[in-house]
């Protein structure tokens, strides 16, 4: 029988389930409406080609903890898409 490598704790699910991807997919609730969103915040990444080699899930997430640590940085960025 297979070891178990790792444990998940009570503690691990919650931090997975306050991950901003996790927020921003579960606030809406269809599916056709998200999968618009997930599409458009793609371009977003690519447009910035930020961390292009991930998930969408950890672009996600890496976005707003940048976004977190240098808030001129983000808002530069999304100044810039406004104005194309």
């Amino acid at each position: 029988m297979a070891e178990l490598t790792s444990i998940v704790t009570s503690e691990d699910i919650t931090d997975d389930l306050n991950t901003p991807y996790y927020l921003f997919r579960f606030s809406i609730r269809t599916e056709c409406t998200r999968k618009y969103y997930e599409r458009r915040i793609k371009k977003f990444f690519d447009f910035l080609d930020f961390s292009v080699d991930v998930t969408l899930d950890k672009r996600f997430d890496l976005f707003a903890q940048k976004g977190k640590l240098d808030n001129n940085w983000a808002a530069v960025w999304h100044n810039q898409i406004l104005a194309l």
